[in-house]
């Protein structure tokens, strides 16, 4: 399924789930980038919310062959350090095991997770001053 694809089900999907609240993240010259696809809300006692609290979620959508940027593992493992349920998916059952708490698809993450958040972080090259 094509990336574009699985977001927009997955959005519809997630909105209509019980006490649920989901959107894209839509680019643009002002948003911070590396953010993931998709982001959802969930209210009430499950996975690592409190009986009162919200999960939030966060999802990076990719095709079967779409890899993670350094950028967006960056900032997935800044998500996931402050509670957030942070998910490479590839295909709707991926998505479902997720929310419904069956399984973490976060592998990738988990990859760089053995670096620190630094040496993840975005690498700023010099800019070519050469006309």
């Amino acid at each position: 399924m094509a990336e574009a694809s699985l977001v927009r089900w997955l959005v519809v999907w997630l909105n209509k789930q019980p006490r649920t609240v989901a959107w894209k993240v839509h680019g643009s010259p002002y948003q911070r980038a590396g953010m993931p696809d998709v982001l959802a809300f969930r209210h009430a006692g499950t996975l690592q919310a409190d009986a009162d609290g919200v999960d939030v979620f966060a999802f990076e959508v990719k095709s079967a062959r779409g890899r993670l940027t350094r950028l967006q593992a960056h900032e997935l493992l800044r998500l996931r350090a402050v509670g957030v349920i942070v998910a490479v998916v590839r295909s709707r059952e991926q998505a479902v095991a997720v929310f419904e708490g069956v399984e973490a698809w976060d592998c990738e993450i988990e990859a760089m997770d053995n670096m620190t958040l630094a040496a993840t972080a975005p690498r700023r090259g010099r800019r070519d001053k050469r006309a």
